[in-house]
């Protein structure tokens, strides 16, 4: 992880130093599809779970959420089927219309369907980042 903290720096989330996913960096590599896969989100996954599969290393994670604009997993990620069921029932009971609540399950699905950066190129990312933070590219 220190590679990471190096290559985009580090910022104070709430009393922790983490890495900045914020760093505005432009990838020329995420401009082409044939790097990226669409990737459907499963009940369970996280951007951690999806890189340690992808990618075999669950550091990479900030990679999904970079490509995806993502920021905030508590409403860039969709919530598992338990939780919005669960939401559902009690939007139905506070007087929510069933459209509203067809729009809330609705959001929530578009959010399944992310990008995910190819694994044969990750190095190939990695490398461009850092020459982008370094100021060579």
């Amino acid at each position: 992880m220190k590679y990471f903290r190096d290559v985009l720096g580090s910022i104070d989330y709430n009393g922790t130093n983490v890495v900045n996913i914020f760093k505005n960096v432009d990838f020329d590599i995420l401009k082409n599809d044939d790097f990226l896969d669409d990737y459907v989100i499963k009940d369970g996954d996280t951007p951690i779970r999806i890189a340690l599969n992808l990618y075999g290393n669950a550091d990479l994670f900030w990679i999904i959420m970079i490509i995806n604009k993502m920021y905030n997993l508590f409403y860039d990620f969709p919530i598992t089927t338990r939780v919005a069921n669960k939401i559902k029932k009690d939007m139905l009971q506070m007087g929510y219309t069933v459209g509203e609540i067809d729009d809330f399950e609705e959001q929530n699905d578009q959010k399944r369907v992310i990008k995910v950066l190819k694994p044969e190129f990750v190095q190939s990312f990695l490398f461009q980042l850092k020459d982008k933070v370094d100021g060579k590219a």
